[in-house]
């Protein structure tokens, strides 16, 4: 297919238009939202495979920003398109940030209007190009062994004081305390689905999610909503123990 090919633009018998209304007035919840996500998510993971396929995502990211600025480089693009799977998981992150940002900002932020020229499917697959840097960022993190970006999110939420401060003076031991505090903290089955990556690392979140019965973009999803739904909460207070106290 096309980078370009859009879907239909009454899949639910109304104009974008009014399906943002409906959406906007329900927040993104509900029965239908369930079913522009089940449309949405797969159009742009097929969008973004092609893109990175075809040597065009660099192209459309100068695109989409009006500027030089984030870039696949060759070998890179050399890597992802020899290996599926990591394609898969780079291209699962994107799109799972692309939903929270179309919800969060284009929908319920009302950043997305008829005026602008695109359709919701459109800006939605626009939105997960744009968030491709963070995911980009994150897949090269994790190329210099297991589990290194899920602790670089660890280590950017212990720093803003949103995370348990580990009882133990060793580094390892600490990191090991930090981890199993903050999957004890996650709803399932995000919590089982993290446990099971910790397990096999090498394997890769989706697999892990695979294993647990969840889809991948679900898997992602609840991944991405527990990091900003984390970064909202307000900082956790330090009580040290009396005993400790001059």
């Amino acid at each position: 297919m096309r980078p370009d090919d859009d879907l239909p633009r009454d899949p639910f018998g109304m104009t974008d238009e009014e399906l943002a209304a409906q959406l906007r007035a329900t927040q993104c919840e509900g029965l239908l939202w369930e079913l522009v996500i089940a449309l949405w998510e797969p159009f742009a993971e097929r969008t973004l495979h092609a893109l990175i396929l075809n040597g065009q995502i660099n192209a459309r990211l100068k695109r989409l920003l009006r500027r030089a600025g984030p870039r696949l480089y060759d070998d890179e693009q050399l890597r992802l398109s020899n290996h599926p799977a990591e394609r898969e998981e780079l291209v699962a992150e994107a799109v799972a940030d692309g939903l929270i940002h179309m919800r969060k900002h284009g929908l319920l932020g009302r950043k997305w209007s008829p005026e602008g020229g695109a359709t919701l499917t459109t800006y939605f697959v626009n939105t997960v190009v744009l968030c491709l840097p963070s995911a980009l960022r994150r897949w090269r993190s994790t190329r210099g062994g297991p589990l290194i970006a899920w602790h670089d999110d660890l280590a950017d939420l212990e720093a803003a004081g949103l995370l348990p401060t580990p009882r133990t003076d060793d580094a390892e031991d600490a990191a090991v305390e930090l981890l199993d505090q903050t999957i004890t903290e996650m709803l399932y089955p995000l919590s089982e689905i993290v446990q099971q990556w910790r397990l096999r690392p090498d394997d890769g979140f989706a697999e892990a999610a695979r294993r647990c019965g969840i889809a991948r973009s679900t898997a992602y999803r609840l991944l991405q909503t527990y990091r900003e739904e984390r970064l909202r909460r307000p900082p956790r207070v330090q009580h040290r123990d009396p005993e400790d106290q001059s």
